[in-house]
Formats: C-alpha cells, sequence, structure tokens
C-alpha cells in the first residue's frame, strides 16, 4: 500500500494503486495514518520522532458563531478565499468536507481538459430545523485553477446568505431515491430510523428480489448485475471516473443524487467503499415496472388476473439495435413474441405470459417494462379557445407565413374546403409517408362526404385550415399530416389478422395493412424525417392530440422516448395533455405530456364545447 498525505488538513489520505484511486478516513485506516502522518519519521535535524497529531474532526470545514446565526468556511489550504461561504440562523451539526485529488476527468464534449490546480472539495453538514428535525446540506467545488477568470473570488453575500468562495449547488438535498416502486432514503438522519420512508422496501412481489435472481453479483454474467449507488451530491464527472476505474458501468440516474451502475459483488463493495458514496443497494428486478404491470400479473396486493399473454414496453439502457436484440432473443427463445422493434431508441414491445415478464424483469438490460395500450385521440376544440382573430387582424396579420409544421393524429379528409389552396388550385396537404386512399380515410368508413370527418381533420383545420369558414391558426402555414398508425402495429398480441384487433377493426386485413399499406417506422425515424434540412418537410413543429400508449400519473418509458426524440432533434412538440380532468389525483395525463422537452397543454374538462359555462376540474 502507498500512502501521502494531501497538502491540507483535511483529515483524507491518498491511497495510490495504479490505475485506481481511493480516499480513506485516517480513522478507518491505521496503517496509513502511521505511514502518512509520521510515524516512525524524523524531526527536523534527523532522529526518529513521534507520530505527528491527527485531529478527531477534520479541519476542512470551519463553523464560526456570526450575529443571528452561524457560518461556514473553508480552510484556507484547501484553496479559495477566507471568509465564510454560508451564512445560516439554524445550528449546524457534523460539519465535514471530502476532497477529490485534482485530476484532469476527459468528457465527450472535452477529451483532453487542462489539469486542474486545485482539488475538488465536497463541504456537507446538517441544520437542526425549527420542528427539532434534522436536514441534510451540501455544497462542493470541482476542481479548477484558482483565480482563472475570477473562479473562487470572494464577495458579498447575497439574500440568502450565501457568499461566492467557489462554491455551488449550496442547499438541501434530499436523498430519497425516487423509485415508482417507493421513495425512500436509505439511511435517514440521526433520529430519523425506523419512520416511514427510511430504509429500502422489504415488500417485493415473489421473485422480483435480486436475490431471487440465480447467480446475482457473481463475475459468471449469470443473475442480476445492478445495483442503486447513492452519491453524497449529484453525480459529478469525478464520481463517474472513480467508480467506472474499479469496472462498473454507470446505467441511468435516479433523482436527487442516486444512478443505477452494473457491476459484481466484488466491485459492488468496492464502490461501497468511496467516499463520496453514500449507500450501496441492490436495484430490484420489482423496481423496474409499473405498478400497474406488478399488481395484476404478479398477484401483489391484490389477485393476479388472468395469465393470458399481454402486450408491454420494454426500456433497455442502451440506444439502438445492441440490447434490445439481445432481450428479443431471449423473449423469443423463451416463447414470447416481438410486436415491434426498431434500430432507433431504447423501446421494444412484446407479448408475454407472466413467467416470461418475470424473466425479463430479471434481465440486466431492462431499465423499464409498462403496459402496452392502444393509441388515443384528445379533443378538437382549439381556435376558439385562443385568440386567434386577435393575431389574424391587421395590421398584425399573423397567419403562419413561411411556417411549416406537421399534425401527427389518426387521419384526414383530404378534399375538406379548409384545405383548398385557390393559387396553385388544389388541395394543400403535404403527406408525410405512403399518401394513398387509405391515409385520408378509415378504409372502412365511408368518406365520400365532409359531413363524416374524423379526429385529424378537425386537428388539422384548428392549424392549417384557410376557408372562411374553418380558419386555423396558422392559416397561411404550409402544413404537412401524418397518420400515427405510420409508427407502429396497434394490435401486438391480438393474433394475426384485424377482426380479432380492437383498433384495426376491418377484416380481411391483417395487422401490418392496418398500418394503411405501408410498413412501420420508429418515431425517430419519422421525427429525423420531418426536421431533414435536405427533405421535402423541413418542419419546426409538431402538434400531437394523440397518444401511443394511455394515461398515466407517472414519467415512464413512453415519456423518455419523446423526450429524448425532442432533444436529439431540436423540434419544438406540442403534445395533448389527455382531458382527464381531476380523474385519480387530479394530474393523470398522456404518458407523452409527462416528457419534460414537450409542451404540453391541457386543462380543465371543458367536455368538447365552446361554453365556458360547463367546464370543471372534475373526472367527468
Amino acid at each position: 500500500m502507498k500512502c501521502r498525505r494531501l497538502s491540507h488538513p483535511c483529515g483524507w489520505i491518498f491511497e495510490d494503486r495504479g490505475a485506481h484511486f481511493r480516499l480513506w478516513s485516517p480513522r478507518c485506516v491505521p496503517a496509513c495514518r502511521e505511514a502518512s502522518f509520521g510515524g516512525g519519521g524524523s524531526q527536523p535535524g534527523g532522529g526518529p520522532g513521534p507520530p505527528a497529531p491527527i485531529p478527531d474532526t477534520p479541519r476542512g470545514l470551519i463553523v464560526s458563531a456570526v450575529d443571528g446565526g452561524y457560518a461556514l468556511s473553508l480552510d484556507p489550504l484547501l484553496g479559495g478565499p477566507q471568509g465564510a461561504f454560508y451564512v445560516t440562523a439554524r445550528p449546524i451539526e457534523n460539519p465535514r468536507t471530502i476532497v477529490i485529488p485534482a485530476a484532469a476527468i476527459p468528457t465527450p464534449n472535452n477529451p483532453n481538459p487542462p489539469a486542474p490546480t486545485q482539488p475538488t472539495v465536497l463541504a456537507l453538514w446538517n441544520e437542526r430545523q425549527e420542528d427539532g428535525e434534522l436536514v441534510a446540506y451540501r455544497a462542493f467545488r470541482q476542481g479548477g485553477r484558482a483565480g482563472a477568470d475570477g473562479d473562487w473570488r470572494g464577495g458579498d453575500a447575497d439574500q440568502d446568505g450565501v457568499f461566492d468562495a467557489g462554491f455551488v449547488c449550496i442547499g438541501e438535498i434530499d436523498y430519497r431515491a425516487m423509485l415508482q416502486f417507493a421513495e425512500f432514503d436509505p439511511l435517514g438522519l440521526p433520529g430519523q430510523q425506523g419512520r416511514p420512508g427510511i430504509g429500502p422496501p422489504t415488500d417485493f412481489p415473489q421473485g422480483l428480489r435480486a436475490s431471487d435472481v440465480p447467480g446475482s453479483g457473481g463475475a459468471d454474467g449469470g443473475g442480476s448485475h445492478l445495483y442503486l449507488v447513492q452519491f453524497l451530491t449529484q453525480p459529478l464527472p469525478e464520481y463517474y471516473a472513480a467508480v467506472h476505474l474499479l469496472g462498473a458501468t454507470t446505467r441511468s440516474f435516479i433523482a436527487d443524487s442516486t444512478h443505477i451502475v452494473q457491476m459484481n459483488d466484488r466491485v459492488a463493495a468496492q464502490v461501497a467503499a468511496l467516499p463520496f458514496v453514500r449507500w450501496v443497494g441492490p436495484f430490484h428486478p420489482a423496481y423496474r415496472a409499473a405498478r400497474e404491470v406488478l399488481e395484476p400479473v404478479f398477484g401483489w396486493h391484490r389477485p393476479a388476473e388472468t395469465p393470458d399473454p399481454r402486450p408491454y414496453v420494454i426500456q433497455v439502457f442502451e440506444r439502438g439495435l445492441g440490447q434490445k436484440s439481445l432481450v428479443a432473443d431471449r423473449i423469443e427463445g423463451a416463447g414470447g413474441s416481438i410486436a415491434e422493434l426498431f434500430p432507433e431508441g431504447f423501446l421494444l414491445t412484446a407479448v408475454l405470459t407472466p413467467a416470461q415478464l418475470a424473466a425479463v424483469l430479471c434481465m440486466d438490460e431492462v431499465l423499464w417494462i409498462s403496459p402496452w395500450a392502444p393509441p388515443e385521440i384528445a379533443t378538437d376544440l382549439a381556435r376558439t379557445f385562443s385568440g386567434a382573430d386577435y393575431l389574424d387582424t391587421p395590421p398584425r396579420a399573423f397567419r403562419g407565413q413561411g411556417v411549416r409544421g406537421e399534425v401527427f393524429d389518426s387521419d384526414v379528409l383530404q378534399s375538406h374546403e379548409a384545405f383548398f389552396s385557390p393559387n396553385p388550385p388544389g388541395h394543400r396537404i403535404v403527406f408525410h409517408g405512403t399518401e394513398r386512399p387509405a391515409m385520408i380515410g378509415d378504409p372502412c368508413q365511408d368518406w365520400t362526404s365532409a359531413a363524416s370527418p374524423r379526429h385529424g381533420t378537425s386537428t388539422f383545420g384548428i392549424v392549417f385550415g384557410n376557408s372562411a369558414t374553418f380558419r386555423g391558426m396558422l392559416p397561411e402555414g404550409a402544413g404537412i399530416f401524418s397518420s400515427y398508425q405510420r409508427l407502429f402495429d396497434n394490435c401486438p398480441g391480438y393474433g394475426e389478422t384485424c377482426s380479432s384487433c380492437p383498433i384495426c377493426g376491418c377484416p380481411p386485413l391483417d395487422c401490418c395493412d392496418c398500418n394503411r399499406g405501408e410498413e412501420c417506422v420508429s418515431r425517430e425515424a419519422h421525427t429525423a424525417e420531418l426536421v431533414d434540412p435536405a427533405g421535402p418537410y423541413q418542419a419546426v413543429f409538431q402538434s400531437n392530440s394523440f397518444a401511443r400508449s394511455g394515461h398515466s400519473l407517472n414519467y415512464d418509458d413512453i415519456s423518455m422516448d419523446l423526450d429524448d426524440i425532442a432533444f436529439r432533434y431540436d423540434l419544438l412538440i406540442c403534445q395533448a395533455q389527455g382531458n382527464q380532468g381531476a380523474v385519480g389525483s387530479g394530474t393523470n395525463s398522456f404518458r407523452e405530456a409527462w416528457a419534460k422537452n414537450v409542451l404540453s397543454v391541457g386543462g380543465v374538462k371543458h367536455r368538447n364545447t365552446l361554453t365556458t359555462s360547463d367546464d370543471c376540474w372534475c373526472p367527468q
């Protein structure tokens, strides 16, 4: 073991193991204490001397009494200015620092960063609230060059009593792991043990603990190797570097300070010993599924329903076909079927029995499983609520000139008078996807008359209608229409013909032909076509008054998928909330509407009427 004292009195020791590094508390490593702090060393002038004293409390974070409260400052030997970086009126308990040696951490955006001259410093403390409860606080200063560009320069306190000492994110930290299965603080603070929400869950569906999976944690590749790793602050690049050097793979972030990490038991023990790691625990298979899956299928807290195969949406950790193909191959090898598998994105759809579902939940490639649901449409009144007439009236005359956008919906009546262009004469809808009569209307319906409009006709007209009677928000915009049935097989698990499909319902077409005769594409591929600067569409927004998979009270895999697409392709995506009013907790919405990078639109239950007298925030 090679030990040395850092150039500051913070009380931590750096253990150098070649490519690996670890920080230890001196009270935990007696051998290092003696070697690093002068045991058997010499006094100036030669000769052995007594061991250098080691303070019981590190001096990295200093608490001082000030008028009306307490101030925190950093030992000047750790870099930065003298003086307080934070003041509070509440008593401070257990102040401490963790120092990570200065090192250049390459990132994808900066593969060759300059080496910092100062270490990364974590400041941690608790504050006793007025009601006697303890609350955890944190701040950190990442390694850098002291004084460069004004970094770490002292200044006046702001309104919150926070000074500029190079620290960021100064404030409370919530140590709950925010899982849909349960929100829990795995350790709690002093005096909180035994309370609800303190400690990991103990109630699981049968067979869905990590320990139920044969070979879990071993190095042979079998079983479950997914863990939750909670850091003392939100994750920093220095944490990732240390975890990766130990041989672990970080997978997915869990708010506010937790990560899913793939590793075996040996590496998990080493990660747990890192001083900036607060807790390590298993990422149980039960954590990877919505309660709408766990309760009826596994009989958890309620009687199990029929064991018939059901369709599910499965989210893997890695983009592309790699992990999705591995999962699909195992599903088919176990007798399940794959209903939807595209090269893009993170999702696939499969039809599984309960036993097959349990096996998929235990796969290290799988992050989340949710129930599949058929597409739903939302209501079609908007323009009258919006004030479009005001914008349309000169001198404003905002009519969408030069704006290209797509309405993504069920179907549209191309011959409707609202979509006629006098110059040049003809109908002005640009179709994204194969234009066939079935794209214009449902082949099972009579579309010979405008007296039988369907949902897409209304929503397209709200945006791009340009007749005197039916005038939309962008009457002079370039309107693009695509049917959502281009995206996915609407009938997974319902057999090979539409006679058994509740969505298509028009035999003798098979389920692929319910996609209007065009081969399915992923939503990501569809979006890439829509924004391609060399393509025919070049849209700047997309309007969605439908959802592909029902309602939810939570952000989930469907939300993530649309988030990822909006972020990657820089497209304004407008998404209907779902018109559920106060159903459930009052926030029941389309799953896509929970996406953070899209503009979700909703409000009261307006009953699809123009009058506001019957509006309410209510279930019905």
